[in-house]
């Protein structure tokens, strides 16, 4: 294994964020999505007009992409972290692939690029800054 220890300690954090991210999609929970967030985050997503940031725009915005896609499928979400570095303080950039698939069949009918910035507490992270978007070749 070459990577340091805090290059395995900010994978392990990205990775778990992205695991609670997936999860709290999978139960359409958006209180527990906002809750992954730093009370001062910035969200842009391609699923969602406009940036939002803070907790109350950031809930907004789940509420919005959540009852879109409800109503287009039901699209599981599926996520993987591809990497992860710190980039100082308690500070991690992380990034991956994410897609979404139909309840029924399982067909792929999204997919895209994640890049976000977290914040290590301990235990805890927090996603500061959250960017999606979908592929379009």
């Amino acid at each position: 294994d070459r990577l340091t220890k805090s290059e395995r300690s900010a994978y392990r954090s990205a990775d778990r964020s992205i695991a609670d991210y997936v999860e709290g999609w999978k139960r359409r929970e958006v209180g527990a999505l906002v809750d992954l967030f730093h009370h001062a985050a910035i969200r842009s997503v391609s699923g969602v007009e406009g940036v939002r940031w803070n907790h109350a725009s950031i809930e907004r915005s789940f509420k919005e992409e959540l009852a879109g896609s409800i109503g287009q499928q039901s699209p599981e979400l599926e996520a993987v972290t591809l990497g992860a570095r710190p980039i100082g303080g308690r500070m991690v950039m992380a990034f991956g692939q994410w897609q979404g698939k139909s309840k029924e069949g399982g067909r792929v009918t999204e997919g895209g690029l994640w890049g976000n910035v977290l914040l290590q507490d301990g235990d805890q992270v927090k996603i500061i800054l959250e960017s999606a978007g979908v592929y379009q070749p």
